[in-house]
């Protein structure tokens, strides 16, 4: 027995007893790992020794390994403390502009709007669009918008939903108006480029059984001038609003000059609204003639153009069209010829009437504001606006925010608005082990933890945050004062061995 390995245990044991008060020290510390001291014996080297009957002499701490593991989250109800749950780590940009690691979600906003820790290190994420998607992978300071607010954003759509009519109404009579336009009507808030309140009503009339006008602007709520009509709203049998119609194509034989003719429709589907009913005029843009064939003189109005279906052959008519004759013929002269050929192939773009259902209103010269009416239905029932909203809004100032679970952080403003300004990124490590504590719940990266992977929350193999919350330090009060009677035992005995050794070096000294 010799000095050297009580000594080398006195110097283990009290390792192991400032690890175990770090650890209780740091009890209360969020996001702190409890250490562990790692030992490992030691042995003389001697030039052609077997091995056989060394004796050490005696130990070292090896390392002091950190124990990654998660801690409880706690409750604190504010916005801006953050847990992780889960694997990852915060990533900081320290004031010297170097990059640290944390678990410590304990954040604050400093005067420029940044997102700091209490050291004031930035926390690091990616840059978002308003709607909480992420426009890049680079890591950037969060900053919130505490003294610019967000801007007035001019209403450019308007839509009505849950809207139901009244299938009972009386059908208005110009001569003597029944009922007034504010009966069926509501209005809506929108608002200018500089955040001005513009209101735009809308009312309904009952022109016909399932056909409704549908104004806008009204001053005093009775039929005249002053009013727009937006158009007509007509409805099927089942109360449902006609689809709106589109723009098609139709071919067939070149009509004779007459009151009417037939043509054959290639594309049915599309001038209908897809339930089987028809406009009640159309309009034809042009007539256009293959090169090489005569056409003929076209008068300017039809009274009826009988447009057959060509898969069932049922005919369905439409009135009041017009044709354009500003066409071209086989010599590029502009007009008709005095040849008629009633059996020339022909091509006629058609444009069917305009559905109201989505259409536009000026907004006090700013622009164009689209109104979706898709959403109204008529039923034997009172007058119903359901839901009626719009995409501006006025200049508002951030009064809060919120974390959400994967890392998009929403601002609120005064004006009812909601906006994301980034998202918190994590980053995680091949071997956490290899991370080197610096401090204030802070860790840097080295070559044996190897680069950092960056992520957004719940990707991969990343934990997801908790608003509201925080991380508690990952300490065993109970088990670290086990170990630290442990510790206080063995260094006890260690310095038993060194007394002992003292005693067996006295009897020697004092043989004569």
């Amino acid at each position: 027995m010799g000095f050297q390995q009580g000594l080398s245990g006195l110097n283990a044991s009290s390792r192991s007893l400032d690890v175990i008060g770090n650890n209780i020290a740091n009890a209360n510390t969020t996001g702190f790992k409890s250490g562990r001291a790692e030992f490992g014996d030691v042995f003389a080297s001697s030039i052609g020794a077997s091995g056989a009957g060394t004796i050490g002499i005696g130990v070292e701490v090896s390392t002091v390994s950190q124990q990654f593991t998660q801690g409880n989250i706690a409750i604190t109800n504010n916005d801006l403390d953050v847990a992780i749950n889960g694997s990852g780590f915060f990533a900081l940009q320290l004031q010297d502009g170097s990059r640290a690691y944390s678990r410590a979600g304990e954040f604050k906003l400093d005067p420029l709007g940044y997102v700091v820790t209490n050291t004031g290190a930035q926390v690091m994420g990616f840059p978002t669009d308003p709607a909480g998607n992420r426009t890049s992978v680079t890591l950037q300071p969060m900053r919130m918008p505490t003294s610019q607010g967000i801007a007035a954003n001019q209403t450019t759509a308007i839509t009505a939903s849950k809207f139901t009519l009244d299938s009972a109404a009386t059908v208005w009579n110009q001569s003597t108006p029944s009922t007034s336009l504010a009966r069926f009507g509501t209005a809506i808030t929108n608002y200018d480029s500089q955040g001005n309140e513009v209101p735009v009503e809308l009312y309904f009339r009952k022109v016909a059984p399932n056909v409704w006008q549908v104004y806008t602007d009204s001053d005093n709520g009775d039929a005249g001038a002053n009013q727009s009509q937006l158009g007509l709203l007509e409805f099927n049998t089942d109360g449902s609003l006609r689809a709106s119609y589109t723009t098609s194509t139709a071919s067939g034989a070149l009509p004779a000059t007459g009151p009417q003719a037939d043509i054959t429709v290639n594309n049915w589907n599309k001038l209908n609204d897809g339930t089987g009913n028809t406009s009640t005029a159309i309009t034809i843009n042009a007539v256009t003639y293959p090169a090489g064939t005569a056409i003929a003189t076209l008068p300017t109005t039809f009274a009826a153009l009988d447009l057959t279906n060509a898969n069932n052959n049922t005919a369905l008519a439409f009135a009041d069209y017009s044709v354009d004759v500003g066409t071209i013929d086989p010599d590029g002269a502009v007009g008709g010829t005095t040849t008629s050929s009633t059996n020339a192939s022909m091509i006629i773009n058609v444009t069917l009437p305009p559905s109201p259902n989505v259409t536009t209103i000026g907004l006090n010269g700013t622009g164009n504001i689209s109104i979706d009416l898709s959403g109204i239905v008529q039923h034997n029932t009172r007058f119903t606006a359901g839901d009626l909203s719009q995409d501006g809004y006025p200049p508002g100032d951030m009064v809060g925010l919120k974390i959400e679970d994967n890392g998009i952080i929403t601002a609120r403003f005064s004006n009812g608005e909601t906006q994301a300004f980034g998202q918190l990124a994590l980053a995680n490590f091949r071997n956490v082990q290899g991370l080197s504590p610096t401090g204030n719940g802070e860790w840097i990266e080295t070559q044996a933890s190897g680069q950092p992977i960056f992520g957004g929350p719940t990707e991969g193999n990343l934990g997801e945050l908790r608003s509201g919350a925080l991380e508690e330090s990952s300490v065993d009060l109970t088990k670290e004062l086990v170990n630290m009677m442990t510790a206080q035992r063995t260094y006890q005995a260690n310095a038993q061995t060194i007394k002992t050794q003292d005693q067996v070096m006295q009897t020697l000294v004092n043989m004569r």
